[in-house]
């Protein structure tokens, strides 16, 4: 089975409530399927998180971060409509926010270079 199929039927996987540990430990499996996916993708691919809100140089700090917010957020009963994000790269922040807002619209804008 290749890593992509792994990380869709994860993904497809019910989840629970996204604002508990246990709903910030699936996005953290989901970022790690994510990149496994990723690295028969992009060339040059190789690090979880690369150089993103994934990066283990990070210790979880920024996923935890908006996980946190955008649940605290939620919580007040505000409408979360559309989340615009800037460099997409493998998707592990957007995956972040479509997991955790879930009634979210993400829109990301990316640079492709003529390599990748």
């Amino acid at each position: 089975m290749t890593a992509g199929i792994r990380f869709m039927r994860a993904v497809h996987t019910p989840a629970g409530d996204v604002c508990t540990a246990a709903g910030y430990a699936r996005i953290e499996r989901l970022g790690l399927r994510l990149t496994e996916a990723a690295k028969g993708l992009h060339v040059g691919y190789g690090v979880h998180g690369q150089w993103g809100i994934f990066a283990p140089r990070l210790q979880q700090a920024k996923t935890r971060f908006l996980h946190e917010w955008l649940c605290r957020y939620i919580a007040r009963g505000r409408p979360m409509v559309t989340i615009c994000e800037l460099g997409f790269m493998a998707g592990h922040s957007a995956m972040l926010f479509l997991e955790t807002a879930r009634t979210a619209k993400v829109v990301s804008f990316d640079v492709r270079t003529p390599e990748s």
